[in-house]
């Protein structure tokens, strides 16, 4: 990377040393040196809490891969603070940690289909008024690529489900606790399916599915 100070004059940096937290040294080709501080640290409260929460429940390395994989993908956004992105950053991040992604099924994209990802959809499927009318077409659970095996889930979850209990005792946390809920389901479905249970019916909306529905495919 180039370096441009007051005087315009660019230098080459060669290499980077004493990195910590956001703090890192940089080594430039005419053998100077100066400190930098890159601000590499979330915005989003909710996500600061999570990893806060990873360090203290789940091994160094897997905390590690987590924020690693975060900060790549998050950098991919040019670290975007736009609201719930950073959320969404670290909820792929964690699924794909932990073995927890599903498949991306093709749905069309034209209005009237789009109509199926409503949430009016879902609940008014067995309305006998709507019976004899044309409806868009049911978008399929997306189902797991693998079985969900790896042993840290309980304590992951445990965690997890702790922290929301926690934003439920906060009226000002509501929001925050409406987007960590979906994340909390979708690891509890491959543990404890009960957990999931208790929070779709605490938030409805969570999942467009009951806890149960969410098998692999024989």
């Amino acid at each position: 990377m180039d370096v441009s100070f007051d005087n315009e004059k660019h230098v080459l940096v060669v290499s980077a040393e004493d990195a910590h937290w956001g703090n890192v040294t940089l080594v430039y080709e005419d053998g100077g040196k100066s400190q930098v501080t890159l601000d590499i640290f979330p915005q989003d409260k909710l996500v600061l809490e999570s990893f806060q929460l990873l360090a203290l429940t789940l091994p160094s390395e897997i905390t590690f891969e987590v924020r690693r994989l975060f900060l790549e993908r998050w950098c991919g956004r040019t670290w975007s603070t736009a609201q719930n992105f950073e959320f969404d950053c670290f909820s792929s991040v964690l699924l794909r940690v932990f073995g927890l992604e599903v498949e991306k099924l093709p749905f069309p994209t034209d209005p009237w289909s789009l109509l199926a990802k409503s949430t009016s959809h879902a609940r008014f499927t067995e309305d006998p008024v709507l019976r004899r009318l044309q409806r868009p077409l049911t978008i399929p659970v997306p189902r797991p690529i693998q079985a969900p095996s790896h042993p840290l889930l309980a304590p992951l979850l445990y965690g997890l489900h702790t922290l929301a209990e926690l934003l439920r005792l906060s009226t000002s946390r509501q929001q925050d606790l409406l987007k960590f809920v979906p994340l909390i389901c979708r690891i509890a479905v491959g543990v404890r399916p009960e957990w999931a249970d208790y929070w779709k019916r605490l938030v409805p909306d969570a999942t467009t599915f009951w806890p149960s529905s969410l098998t692999m495919r024989e």
